[in-house]
Formats: structure tokens, sequence, C-alpha cells
């Protein structure tokens, strides 16, 4: 079953506004945030943004430990 727009942004802890947008510019179409996305655009997001969150992660740690 396909996931709502609203659904995925309040996971991954973004707003709907910022999700719509990097969905945009992936070049899916989303009308508002009841939009359903597919699993493998799902998929691909959840990854983009896991490696941006890890990658945050790794710099506050690196910076803590100086």
């Amino acid at each position: 079953m396909p996931t709502k727009v609203h659904q995925l942004a309040k996971e991954l802890k973004i707003s709907t506004a910022a999700l719509k947008k990097h969905l945009n510019d992936m070049g899916i179409v989303v009308k508002n945030h009841m939009s359903p996305i597919d699993e493998k655009t799902e998929k691909n997001i959840r990854a983009k943004f896991n490696a941006e969150f890890a990658a945050v992660k790794q710099r506050q740690h690196d910076r803590n430990t100086y």
C-alpha cells in the first residue's frame, strides 16, 4: 500500500513542504500532503535522508570530540 507524503515526512521528522520539494526535484509530481508515494520512491527517499542524517551525526560527533 502506498505511503502518504505526510506520513513519510512525519517518520523522517521533516516538514511536508521539504519532502514535497525533494520529490519535485526528483521529477515526481506531488499535488498535496495526502498524495501517495510508491514503494520504490519511498525507498529512494529513505535512503537519501538516512545518508544525510548519518553525515550530520558524524559531523556533530567529530565537532564534539575536539
